[in-house]
């Protein structure tokens, strides 16, 4: 299938160093797969982007990213763009055959804790079907992991416990992870989401 028979005039506009293939998943509502090939820099990153674009406002929520033929080629280049729509959506990202290039983006940049990462389209679909099944609702409790105290999240992002002074990161997937004390420094001076008071008594 065309890209052009999934999304009308998806390849009205081409890039000689990247080419996209879209994949719709059946076994998914809203779920397609967007195979990128040839690499993003600054001279293409407004196609890159604009081409993600077109995928969100054509409806899926649920996207599959692979990146096995795809790299980075400087750190202006992101998938930040389709984040914050995706979750709105309460859909999700995940991306599949990681390269090294990109692998370093999703180290270092603070959107990278919203992507999922697996190894291959099937289990990032298993991965998209679980979530779609439980999704995360905000403002969600937590307990800190490491001192226990319960607090509420009004969003995704970096969130500071009021116990143990801990930052947790809590993603797209309301996974909440540790990173540092406040004490030791805010992790390259991460902003901090505002958070409702703890919820102990």
């Amino acid at each position: 299938m065309r890209n052009n028979d999934i999304i009308l005039g998806f390849d009205d506009e081409k890039d000689e160093h990247l080419s996209i293939q879209l994949e719709r998943i059946s076994e998914l509502p809203k779920c397609i797969l967007i195979n990128l090939k040839g690499h993003a820099d600054r001279d293409n990153y407004d196609f890159f982007r604009e081409q993600l674009i077109k995928v969100i406002r054509s409806g899926f929520k649920w996207l599959i990213i692979g990146c096995a033929d795809f790299e980075i080629h400087n750190d202006i280049v992101t998938f930040d763009v389709i984040l914050q729509p995706v979750m709105q959506n309460k859909g999700g990202v995940v991306l599949i055959g990681i390269q090294q290039s990109l692998n370093w983006y999703l180290e270092h940049s603070f959107g990278g804790m919203f992507l999922g990462r697996k190894n291959d389209k099937n289990e990032a679909l298993e991965f998209l079907r679980r979530k779609s099944e439980n999704p995360v609702h905000f403002p969600m409790d937590f307990d800190c992991p490491r001192c226990g105290r319960r607090t509420k999240a009004k969003t995704v992002g970096a969130h500071l416990c009021y116990g143990c002074k801990t930052i947790l990161l809590i993603d797209g997937w309301g996974d909440v992870s540790i990173t540092q004390s406040k004490n030791e420094g805010l992790l390259g001076e991460l902003p901090l989401a505002e958070d409702d008071a703890s919820t102990e008594s």
